[in-house]
């Protein structure tokens, strides 16, 4: 973001922090404390939260340049509201929030870039939200596969390679669906040629042809 550049590195070092992760590790826990902004530099995490029953649900995923906890920074929370997770290898930069606010009041146009971010978030999770209602879980799974695509490459880009292991399990929070209903997508989708496995590693041949067949099984 503009503030991260504009601002002299002797200065920004002083409110500036950048953190590597490993797959796995837990970039923020719901009920911490939380006195900085997490811009996702490199890598991919799940947003997670606990649903009625009591088990870790996906919300989310958040890409490079997007943001972690915006909506609770400017909602003043003063601890996370979700728990974030990374996918694979990951770094974050993490922006003091009163340094950031001091300089959204002497810069509205960076005011507006962060706000004109967490909008565009927003619509993102409304899309997500409309998915879970009135897609099938076919439908859901392949989406979260080209949303995984869109944060590596686009989807013109033949044979992509998913950059992080991508486990069953993580896949099933993200749609909504159990891990054994995403096995037998996956298998389906494998059987059909629209992904390969290597090793660890998932592959999409291509992504456009992936996203028809994401058209012909939006059936609820």
């Amino acid at each position: 973001i503009g503030f991260l550049s504009q601002s002299p590195s002797s200065e920004s070092s002083r409110f500036i922090t950048v953190w590597h992760y490993r797959a796995g590790q837990y970039v923020a826990r719901k009920g911490e404390p939380e006195r900085a902004l997490h811009l996702v530099c490199r890598g991919a995490v799940l947003v997670t939260a606990i649903d009625e029953s009591g088990k870790e649900a996906g919300l989310h995923l958040v890409g490079v340049g997007e943001f972690l906890n915006a909506t609770d920074l400017f909602l003043e929370h003063q601890t996370y509201s979700r728990s974030a997770a990374c996918l694979g290898d990951a770094v974050v930069t993490t922006v003091s929030w009163e340094a950031l606010h001091d300089r959204m009041q002497s810069s509205p146009s960076l005011a507006a870039s962060l706000l004109r971010q967490v909008a565009s978030q927003m619509r993102l999770l409304e899309e997500r939200h409309r998915q879970l209602q009135c897609r099938a879980t076919s439908a859901r799974t392949i989406q979260a596969l080209l949303r995984m695509v869109d944060m590596c490459a686009s989807r013109e880009t033949k044979d992509v390679v998913l950059p992080f292991r991508l486990k069953r399990s993580v896949l099933a929070r993200l749609v909504g669906a159990s891990r054994e209903t995403v096995s037998r997508v996956l298998a389906d989708l494998l059987a059909r040629g629209l992904i390969r496995q290597s090793g660890h590693r998932l592959i999409i041949p291509d992504p456009a042809r992936l996203e028809q067949a994401a058209r012909g099984s939006n059936r609820p």
